[in-house]
């Protein structure tokens, strides 16, 4: 069963039509991105079914768990409608100007839906990628809004310069013929936002974020953006999965893979604001947690002078580069 039969079982006449449009458009994405994965030559991955217990809705991951390819991942699309609890609301009123001059009340309603994947390959010539895609809705007194959020953003384990450009450069030219001029601010948007204070660095190499997007433009305008950056990602990250698949991989870099994993741990649990609003509002765990990969290790940092591009891997998650030039 696919994510929209599914969605047609559960919706009712509560979700809008923006959120229907936008739940059909990830639902379609969820489809291609995974039929891409298989099409390499890997089986389809395990399909779970939920439905929202404290709303209206549910979801369908489509997860991956020690796959040929991936050690641990998945895509993950979702519709859901419930509370929106004044503990909610302040949690994101600084980061979303639409809420700035709204009153909580105890009858305030949230609608969202979108599309959230991690892939975690084994290969650690192969990077982790994240994306997301979603449209969020508010009632909250006798006001409404809503606003789109995403983006994408590669992790490398050992660096490949010729990746982080073809990642960033195929969102530049998507962004450029859609919107020109807004890559650098998104762009710069994402190396703030998957900063880990704690440990100055950064997560990966990048890619861009975008949040609150809600224009003069209106609705139609930023969906069509939103689904312009959501279109692109098979371009961004397959050919980077297809370069490096096959090569062989030793001890020492499974192993510093494995250690690079406890910073990505640590970004999803201490910093990442959807991971911190899926458990708030009662989301399914499983999914929301779907993020982290199999193995993660704390253990005394490995040597780098033992393995090939690690070393220059550290060097530029200390500053963030540019990688369209």
């Amino acid at each position: 069963m696919n994510a929209m039969t599914y969605f047609h079982k559960h919706h009712n006449h509560q979700f809008s039509q923006r959120i229907i449009r936008m739940n059909r458009y990830v639902s379609d994405l969820q489809s291609q991105i995974v039929n891409e994965i298989v099409n390499l030559g890997f089986e389809y991955p395990h399909s779970e079914e939920w439905i929202y217990q404290n709303g209206n809705g549910g979801g369908q991951s489509l997860r991956f768990e020690d796959h040929d390819l991936i050690e641990r991942g998945g895509v993950n699309v979702s519709c859901v409608q419930g509370q929106l609890t004044p503990r909610m609301f302040e949690s994101m009123r600084h980061h979303h100007k639409t809420l700035a001059d709204m009153h909580p009340t105890d009858q305030d309603i949230f609608s969202a839906t979108g599309i959230s994947l991690v892939l975690h390959p084994k290969n650690p010539h192969v990077p982790t990628v994240h994306a997301n895609f979603r449209l969020f809705e508010a009632e909250v007194g006798a006001s409404q809004c809503w606003w789109f959020g995403g983006g994408a953003d590669l992790t490398p384990y050992l660096l490949y310069p010729a990746d982080a450009k073809h990642f960033h450069q195929t969102y530049y030219k998507a962004m450029e013929f859609n919107r020109p001029g807004l890559y650098q601010k998104y762009k710069q948007w994402c190396d703030q936002y998957f900063w880990l204070s704690h440990r100055a660095e950064a997560r990966g190499v990048g890619g861009i974020f975008f949040d609150d997007l809600c224009t003069e433009q209106g609705f139609e305008e930023d969906f069509s953006f939103v689904r312009t950056m959501g279109d692109v990602f098979i371009e961004s990250y397959l050919p980077i999965v297809k370069r490096h698949l096959l090569k062989d991989f030793t001890d020492a870099e499974k192993k510093w893979q494995d250690f690079r994993h406890s910073r990505y741990v640590e970004f999803n649990l201490l910093h990442d604001r959807g991971t911190k609003f899926g458990l708030l509002s009662q989301g399914r765990t499983d999914s929301i947690l779907m993020s982290m990969p199999k193995v993660a290790s704390w253990s005394q940092e490995p040597s780098v002078a033992e393995i090939s591009r690690a070393a220059e891997l550290q060097n530029v998650l200390k500053l963030p580069q540019n990688w369209i030039t």
